[in-house]
């Protein structure tokens, strides 16, 4: 859709246009910006240093997310002013951004004094109105009634399987080795028109 801006004064006239894309995807694909991997309780370091939480958007676009938060239930991080997550790609979030480095062998993104419970506890994706996005609770109650995951073993990572899938259930994670920043499956947006919505109606609009 292209959208035309006219400014007329009374020496002169000024107009520009923007185009913007505008998809209708499937509802039952859900939120693709989500939490992908997190792990609470490393074994082949401490936790001090080997805990992270990554977040991957698996839109195939990229999204601005300036003023959300990602953390556990005691430490947020606040996305600055600006910040954006590009089209198929994660970021991590680690406790120590050498140690995980060191460790995992890539890089962490974002350094912040995360503390996971091993016994049970919960990551929170907030938008900047303070909305649950998304929240993955193992052991304990999540607070946007989305189901609870068991506890993982030592060095067990909590994996989202497939990443752009949510369903708030258990059923949208496996148990498995640690991998940060692994592919991000370019998988298209199964798009559709609105029945009540006219093609004409989508196909161009100026604004004077």
């Amino acid at each position: 859709t292209t959208f035309e801006v006219k400014v007329v004064t009374e020496t002169q006239n000024f107009t520009d246009s923007v185009t913007v894309n505008v998809v209708n995807y499937d509802p039952s694909e859900n939120w693709r910006f989500l939490i992908t991997e997190l792990l609470p309780n490393p074994d082949v370091v401490s936790d001090t240093i080997g805990e992270y939480i990554e977040l991957t958007n698996s839109f195939p676009f990229d999204l601005l997310i300036e003023g959300w938060q990602i953390g556990d239930d005691s430490t947020l991080y606040t996305f600055s002013d600006g910040f954006t997550i590009h089209a198929y790609s994660s970021i991590i979030i680690a406790k120590d951004a050498a140690g995980f480095k060191s460790t995992y062998g890539v890089d962490a993104d974002i350094e912040l004094a995360i503390a996971l419970k091993n016994t049970g506890d919960f990551v929170q994706l907030l938008d900047n109105r303070d909305n649950y996005i998304d929240v993955v609770a193992y052991g304990i109650t999540a607070p946007d009634g989305s189901e609870q995951l068991d506890i993982p073993d030592a060095g067990e990572a909590i994996l989202r399987d497939p990443l752009h899938i949510d369903t708030n259930t258990k059923n949208d994670f496996v148990f498995g080795n640690p991998d940060p920043k692994g592919t991000v499956p370019q998988v298209p947006l199964s798009t559709a028109v609105p029945s009540s919505v006219e093609q004409s109606e989508i196909s161009s609009a100026t604004y004077v």
